[in-house]
């Protein structure tokens, strides 16, 4: 739900410059189709979506290429489960005859043509992430397919360049990492089973303005329930007990489990001598160290 608030509001200012969003619908037929799953991952191979929007481009009918989507799925018997896709484009108008002919994979219709203004066209596509199912008891419906989905499934997306993304930090070990594969119903499973602790930074302009400043220190194998009431020494405390578990886990089949102390000092060595092999000036300056021992003159 996070991820969807944020990126509600990275829309606001870049759909604020479209002259005239507009909202289209495309489904997609159960006769071409053996299952929902191939028909999602046939629109996404194919890039169906941009194709459309490149060919009404081309023919005059947008303003721009950018266009944003929302996928929802059918609750309906007849149709339980198969995505239908909500696009926003910038257009004052587009024939559905075009449209249809190039979709081509089930019907098209027009949702909404007209909005207040561009806040009304965002809130209006991001509805259909954050809404839940008509009874409000009942948890937000995904089919069985969603959740037994290998890997990410991408439920919204914008046109390449749209929204400007963070660039992910490169990790600074070897490069050895596996990337675990969970579905979204592992997940779900696994959400209220681990808590994350951030640090929380505010300061204050000379202005007035509030700034915030938000960092990850860690994510602690507990639920929120039995650390909610914990002081913030005691969850960091806890945060730091279990990354040294986890490294006495990682050394022990290598070096049968050491102390804490041979192993700070077996750190420090490697440390020096990694920037004993640095170049001559480093050795020069280890050389005239005062902790090295000297040799003794022995010529009297």
């Amino acid at each position: 739900m996070g991820h969807c608030v944020r990126w509600r509001e990275a829309l606001r200012p870049v759909l604020a410059k479209w002259k005239s969003p507009m909202m289209l619908t495309l489904t997609c037929s159960g006769g071409k189709f053996s299952s929902p799953r191939e028909a999602y991952e046939y629109v996404g191979k194919k890039r169906k979506i941009s194709e459309l929007v490149r060919y009404l481009h081309r023919n005059n009918w947008l303003h721009s290429k950018e266009f944003v989507y929302v996928i929802e799925f059918h609750q309906k018997k007849a149709h339980q489960g198969w995505p239908h896709y909500h696009l926003q484009v910038d257009s004052n108008f587009v024939p559905k005859h075009l449209m249809q002919k190039n979709w081509g994979l089930g019907v098209t219709w027009f949702t909404q043509v007209k909005f207040a203004d561009s806040r009304h066209a965002v809130n209006y596509i991001t509805k259909y992430i954050t809404k839940t199912s008509e009874d409000e008891n009942e948890e937000f419906w995904f089919p069985d397919w969603v959740l037994d989905y290998p890997g990410n499934f991408r439920r919204f997306s914008t046109s390449h360049g749209l929204i400007e993304r963070k660039k992910k930090r490169r990790s600074s070990g070897d490069g050895t990492r596996t990337r675990i594969m969970r579905t979204g119903r592992q997940r779900a499973e696994l959400c209220w089973q681990t808590t994350n602790v951030w640090n929380v930074r505010e300061h204050v302009k000379p202005d007035g303005e509030l700034l915030m400043s938000k960092r990850c220190i860690g994510t602690l194998r507990e639920p929120w329930s039995k650390v909610c009431n914990e002081p913030v020494h005691e969850l960091k405390r806890r945060l730091d007990v279990q990354k040294w578990n986890d490294k006495q886990m990682l050394l022990e089949p290598i070096f049968g489990g050491l102390d804490p102390v041979v192993y700070q000092a077996r750190r420090q060595w490697r440390k020096l001598l990694r920037e004993s092999r640095r170049g001559p000036a480093m050795r020069r300056q280890l050389r005239h160290c005062p902790a090295q021992p000297r040799k003794l003159d022995r010529s009297n």
